[in-house]
């Protein structure tokens, strides 16, 4: 009998012949490069194996062959599938031998097939087991012995205490002679084995791999996800699983990066970001706001082997603390500011107008609100009117002068503020506030709303009331700041409402000084004018 191999890689192409191969097929007609479809032109009957082969099932049959010479003969195939160090389908290995040799070709025997399966299997790297129906071992190379820690001699012919589902991996923790765990992956496939059907089964001790992965990856406080060149999950922890709901098998390409991408607000751009990250060999660092409030700072590289690169690593690192708590800072200072602002307005200016106009516009600058309106109110009169205003949209507070009584009606919350005399502050307006006035504020982009009331002698003359367009930024601190404003505007209103009151009284004398001649007869010391019709003295100031 004459005996002869060839090899294919994943790709169906011819990567590796034997000597004597011509003997079966012309040499111009199989040489390596070329595609299996040569072979196939001579043996027709593998064409329907190859794909499976490729899967990872080993086959053997027996096919009637016309050699070139036109002689008929029979002939055994053995198709076996080969791994990789990574426990993947590399290569196929076909091997031709006749089964009824001419008379002037060499025997070679059985032993030599049999000789060049066991040289393949003796030294891969991968542990191989060999069982027969009752899974009873009858091969196993030296690296599957080192992995279940026995040796060959003890195992082969005794049950394999592992059961397998044919081409689905299995994960088995054995305990070593020393007391240490080891981990290992297991898969089967089809495999004849002294022409009788039998299961090959690798092994892979995954321990170290598992400690990284499992060990290492699950105490980083950060969602990480590894992905190939495809955008196939390669790797998560637990973390991101948890937040993004990864699952095991991720059917369509690239459907990792749109479930992740699902739980961002700014969906599209993360997906579309993400996927041309896959083609580049950039590192990129971004923030990143999922729906449910939370802020993450999302950072991408690729990973490199031997110069190539084989996948991107990104991670996901929950700043939602740190990043409020930095907002707030920056908010609380710029409150701080705006309180130091309205005080030295206070002081500087001479004026109830020039008073309101600074301290809204202080508002605006220092404190970052995006609209500030002060309103004075009468409820004896039933008057509501604002005074001044500063912001994106200062005619939108114009338009709520009106009667007092209207306006705290219809939900206004600076009327609310003059009537009962308590501060009003809503954190959401979406959520809090109903009516036409709040379309209206909406409809200007405003989402927080904060009302106080101004005090004067005790009694209220108005509210100051400020907006921003972002929620939820009116917290203890932030209330008192503003309480504080408030209070030191009521304080400078009435020295202010004095002074303007001195300064009537003042302009009036001084017209009637006008119509006066001096007076020789004093009833009163600090008389000085005399009116010219009433013939009495008046005393200065009326």
């Amino acid at each position: 009998m004459f005996t002869a191999s060839f090899e294919i890689n994943r790709n169906k192409t011819i990567t590796f012949i034997s000597k004597g191969l011509e003997y079966f097929i012309p040499e111009p007609e199989i040489l390596p490069g070329k595609t299996i479809d040569r072979v196939t032109n001579f043996i027709p009957d593998i064409r329907k194996f190859i794909n499976p082969a490729l899967k990872g099932e080993g086959f053997e049959l027996q096919v009637s062959f016309t050699f070139p010479d036109k002689r008929q003969r029979e002939i055994r195939v053995s198709i076996t599938p080969v791994k990789d160090r990574d426990h993947l389908i590399s290569s196929v290995l076909f091997v031709l031998m006749e089964l009824k040799p001419d008379k002037h070709i060499k025997k070679t025997g059985d032993e030599y097939t049999k000789k060049d399966l066991l040289s393949i299997l003796e030294s891969t790297p991968e542990g191989v087991v060999v069982v027969d129906k009752s899974w009873v071992i009858r091969f196993m190379n030296p690296a599957a012995g080192r992995i279940l820690d026995k040796s060959r001699n003890e195992l082969t012919g005794t049950e394999y205490p592992y059961r397998l589902t044919r081409r689905k991996k299995k994960e088995v923790s054995i305990e070593l002679a020393d007391g240490t765990l080891r981990i290992i992956e297991m898969q089967s496939s089809r495999f004849v084995w002294e022409k009788k059907p039998a299961q090959i089964i690798y092994l892979k001790d995954i321990c170290a791999e598992r400690i990284v992965r499992d060990g290492l990856m699950n105490v980083i406080t950060d969602a990480v996800v590894f992905l190939d060149n495809t955008g196939k999950p390669w790797h998560y922890n637990k973390l991101s699983a948890q937040i993004f709901h990864i699952t095991e098998n991720q059917p369509e390409k690239n459907s990792i990066i749109a479930q992740m991408g699902e739980y961002f607000k700014k969906e599209d751009a993360f997906i579309e970001k993400a996927e041309h990250l896959l083609s580049s060999d950039e590192a990129f660092f971004d923030t990143l706001h999922h729906r449910d409030g939370w802020i993450f700072e999302w950072f991408s590289h690729p990973v490199f082997l031997h110069g190539k690169k084989i996948g991107r690593i990104m991670s996901f690192h929950d700043s939602t603390r740190q990043t409020l708590a930095g907002a707030r800072m920056k908010r609380q200072n710029r409150f701080y500011a705006m309180l130091s602002g309205v005080n030295q307005a206070l002081v500087r200016t001479q004026s109830i107008r020039e008073m309101t106009r600074e301290t809204c516009r202080v508002a605006v600058n220092e404190g970052g609100f995006s609209l500030v309106w002060t309103a004075f109110a009468d409820k004896n009169a039933d008057v509501f009117k604002v005074i001044h205003a500063e912001g994106d949209d200062p005619e939108l507070s114009h338009r709520f002068s009106g009667k007092l009584s209207k306006m705290a009606n219809i939900g206004l919350p600076a009327a609310k503020v003059c009537i009962t005399g308590k501060p009003v502050v809503m954190n959401d307006i979406r959520k809090e506030f109903r009516g036409k006035i709040q379309r209206e504020i909406l409809r200007s982009g405003y989402l927080a709303l904060a009302s106080y009331p101004i005090r004067v002698k005790g009694k209220i003359r108005g509210s100051f009331t400020v907006c921003s367009k972002e929620p939820g930024i009116f917290q203890q601190q932030e209330k008192a700041l503003l309480k504080k404003v408030a209070g030191d505007i009521s304080s400078s209103l009435e020295p202010l409402k004095m002074r303007r009151s001195g300064e009537m009284l003042s302009g009036n004398c001084r017209k009637m000084k006008k119509n006066t001649v001096p007076c020789s007869r004093r009833i009163w010391p600090e008389c000085t004018i005399q009116h010219p019709t009433a013939g009495c003295l008046m005393q200065t100031g009326g």
